[in-house]
């Protein structure tokens, strides 16, 4: 439980991160949080089922598309 909480922090902060360095308000809508979702997704099977680390490089081009 206290993983999930930590990962959930880490993905929360970069969503903040980002939107403080283009200068957007923070606001939840659908794309974060679909963007949470799919990170947490991600992160939680790495964690959980022994995935190579190498499965959270795919976390960057969601975040990519997400700025744009």
């Amino acid at each position: 439980m206290i993983t999930n909480i930590c990962l959930l922090l880490e993905i929360l902060s970069i969503v903040f991160c980002l939107h403080h360095l283009y200068g957007e308000k923070v606001t939840l809508d659908i794309k974060t949080v679909s963007y949470l979702a799919i990170h947490m997704i991600i992160l939680t099977a790495v964690n959980y089922y022994s995935l190579p680390q190498t499965y959270t490089l795919i976390t960057y081009p969601v975040i990519a598309i997400r700025i744009v």
